[in-house]
């Protein structure tokens, strides 16, 4: 298989549509972030779009290119593959069980087998060092426990492990489409060079069996990778929800509850917690409620300041620390009268 790869270097051609779109966050784009050297490609990008047409015939797809409405200016029509409901629906399906414990059937290690030590790095998140383990925990020893966590929230770790089991498991069906697809490619040669040569019929026939086989294995394959790349979405949602959650007073329960609503995509909670947000406040308020404790806590912060800085101002370098009448107390309704410091011989006789 390695040596029927062939490195493609040469660029997209000017009437293919296949252009690839970067996206770049916060509109920052980067020498570094380009891709350098060959890029390893086994399929010629000219064979892109009738192959993207010849799949929609076969489907009996309408045609998905809207004509140009505009009479000045005309617009090149754009082949795209096309996306089935059932996948859309498969989709959403799971986006709205984000708050499934489970990342990864055990069927899918049934279908997918690879040995022990290729698919362990796959199905096993990475420790966290001990030197870094113990910075946020309250432990002698490096303990490798989630529920050791100072804060409640930042069990969102959770999740993140979760996302990676999922993306890991995702990388069983991709690679095994890249074994049975490769299969595919070498049987249609060998089924061609058959033909030529006028090999039986019921030779031929029993090749194609083989080939009706692998491709029922890839569609499954590709159905799984669809379902498991997309559970590894909402998990990573659901890290994102609980990280942003942190800065909302509020108690644990309500934080958990939004961090394990579905997910409907573009907006982080969406919908549903404007729902929330209406029913709770009996919307007069479009902003989450919160607990006493955000005025408490600034009016404490703010007692702590200036504590500390009057503190500081009752300290003079060289003379005696004394703390301020008004903090330490007076035991007469009037001041003492301050008695004048004798002068020394020495000053008196600066002085004069």
């Amino acid at each position: 298989m390695k040596e029927t790869v062939q490195l493609n270097t040469e660029p997209p051609l000017e009437g293919s549509d296949t252009v690839v779109h970067e996206i770049s966050s916060d509109n920052a784009s980067s020498s570094e972030d380009e891709e350098t050297g060959e890029e390893i490609s086994v399929f010629d990008w000219r064979h892109l779009n009738p192959l993207i047409k010849a799949v929609r015939r076969t489907l009996n797809l309408e045609d998905a290119d809207q004509p140009s409405t505009s009479l000045l200016f005309s617009r090149k029509k754009k082949t795209v593959f096309p996306v089935h409901n059932e996948v859309q629906e498969l989709m959403k399906a799971e986006w709205s069980k984000i708050s499934r414990r489970i990342p990864v059937e055990r069927k899918i290690e049934k279908l997918f087998p690879f040995a022990d030590e290729v698919q362990e790095i796959w199905t096993t998140p990475p420790s966290v060092d001990a030197p870094v383990a113990r910075l946020s925990r309250k432990t002698a020893l490096p303990i490798d426990d989630i529920f050791a966590l100072k804060h409640p929230m930042d069990r969102m770790e959770t999740e993140l492990k979760k996302c990676y089991m999922s993306a890991g498991a995702a990388c069983k069906p991709a690679v095994a489409l890249v074994s049975v697809t490769k299969a595919l490619s070498l049987w249609t040669e060998s089924l061609e060079q058959a033909v030529k040569e006028k090999t039986p019929r019921e030779k031929i026939l029993e090749h194609l069996e083989d080939f009706r086989v692998a491709s029922n294995f890839c569609l499954e394959a590709a159905l799984h990778l669809v379902q498991l790349s997309t559970r590894a979405m909402s998990f990573g949602v659901a890290a994102c929800r609980a990280l942003w959650v942190r800065s909302w007073f509020a108690d644990t329960a309500s934080k958990n509850s939004l961090c394990k609503m579905p997910y409907e995509g573009k907006r982080l909670f969406g919908k549903a917690l404007d729902d929330i947000i209406s029913k709770s406040t009996g919307g007069k308020s479009t902003f989450l409620p919160q607990t006493r404790r955000f005025r408490e806590s600034t009016k404490k912060q703010s007692d702590t300041f200036f504590r500390r800085r009057n503190d500081a101002r009752s300290y003079r370098p060289g003379r005696e620390y004394r703390t301020s009448t008004w903090r330490s107390g007076q035991n007469t309704y009037f001041k003492s009268p301050r008695v004048k410091q004798t002068r020394s011989p020495k000053s008196t006789a600066k002085t004069q």
